[in-house]
């Protein structure tokens, strides 16, 4: 039998080893003293949040399957052929839309919706110009707090993002942890965010308006604060995710 993990850092694989992920703007000072930081708070921080979500995983199920550094894996990836349908908001209707894809129930992939937004501007490799780059994240919300998953009581499990940003930038477990957040536009600390993006044209009409509030109130996860339907933030490394499935609101 697999031995749980005692409440001790058993359970935090040691980012000693590990390298900064290219993606992350070293060159952005903000980051350079984020990662220059002594590794033992940040540490227990995360090794906390993992024992609290998964607390019989030992520190080697984190990296067991090698995903991270598996080159295979990334070619047998790209060579899946992506045959999917695709469409662009600025040059499909609304009514085009509902006739040819929500009515008759067909998946497509929608293109184009994020170019007025302002989490959609990358930015530099300084961190500098969007809204949600790297660098802006870190220095505007990096002593927030969200939501990294939930415990066996089903009760949130929350990290600040400068901790979680570090183990993003330097983690090579197989399938690490991730933002899923729904209250974040709740919050005071964060709720600027919500104003960073807007639904696509095509899902203007909030179906949820039509929901009794009570019932909208039983919806809310525990430890949360936040209703079910509201979208999540998402975010995380390459190889996080979950199983393919339907998505019931919240979910």
């Amino acid at each position: 039998a697999t031995p749980t993990c005692p409440r001790t850092d058993c359970a935090m694989p040691t980012p000693s080893d590990a390298t900064v992920d290219p993606s992350v703007p070293t060159e952005d000072p903000a980051w350079r003293e984020l990662l220059a930081e002594p590794a033992e708070r940040f540490e227990r921080r995360i090794g906390k949040a993992k024992r609290l979500i998964y607390p019989r995983r030992t520190a080697e199920d984190w990296r067991k399957a090698s995903f991270a550094s598996d080159t295979a894996l990334a070619a047998q990836l790209e060579a899946i052929p992506d045959n999917g349908p695709r469409i662009d908001t600025r040059e499909v209707s609304r009514e085009e839309f509902v006739r040819d894809w929500e009515q008759p129930r067909r998946p497509v992939v929608i293109r184009g919706a994020t170019e007025s937004w302002a989490a959609g501007a990358a930015g530099d490799r300084q961190g500098r110009g969007g809204a949600w780059s790297l660098g802006e994240l870190l220095r505007q919300y990096g002593g927030e707090r969200f939501k990294v998953g939930e415990d066996d009581d089903s009760y949130a499990v929350w990290l600040k993002l400068k901790y979680y940003l570090r183990y993003l930038a330097t983690s090579r477990d197989d399938s690490p942890l991730y933002v899923f957040d729904s209250s974040f536009a709740e919050r005071s600390g964060t709720s600027r965010l919500g104003r960073d993006y807007a639904p696509p044209h095509y899902f203007a009409d909030d179906l949820f308006r039509y929901a009794p509030r009570r019932e909208a109130a039983e919806r809310q996860p525990r430890g949360t604060g936040a209703p079910h339907f509201r979208a999540p933030l998402w975010a995380g490394g390459g190889t996080h995710g979950t199983g393919r499935s339907p998505s019931p609101p919240g979910g």
